[in-house]
């Protein structure tokens, strides 16, 4: 399997349950964070199977996506054999950028709207 992560590293032993979370983050630095190996998985995909929170949390904070799927169409928080605070934790990840999605869509609509407004039939424009 190839290792998903920043150049040099293995990043199935970075993640390991007893993680320096310290070495973990020097060794992610400047790393594509969600790169994603030939079975799809990310590196937040590793860290849950792993089941190292310390991890999981630390490559969320990197800005990883709850989100992606790898090649069996599993988002992180969905893989089989999670333990429950890893499920929780993911699940709530997945919640939030969930919203901010929807947030960006809609606002993202409002803006094309606005652009597209002419004036109605009594003349007065909407804004």
């Amino acid at each position: 399997m190839d290792s998903a992560g920043p150049p040099g590293y293995d990043f199935a032993d970075l993640v390991a349950s007893e993680v320096n979370t310290n070495a973990l983050a020097d060794a992610l630095q400047g790393a594509q964070i969600d790169l994603a190996n030939s079975e799809g998985d990310t590196l937040l995909h590793l860290a849950a199977r792993k089941g190292c929170k310390a991890a999981v949390e630390l490559i969320l904070s990197l800005g990883a996506d709850p989100l992606r799927r790898n090649q069996k169409n599993r988002t992180p928080g969905n893989q089989a054999k999670l333990r429950a605070e890893i499920k929780d934790l993911l699940g709530e990840a997945e919640t939030k950028a969930k919203e901010v999605k929807r947030d960006k869509a809609s606002n993202l609509w409002d803006v094309k709207m606005k652009a597209t407004q002419t004036e109605s039939a009594f003349g007065v424009r909407v804004v």
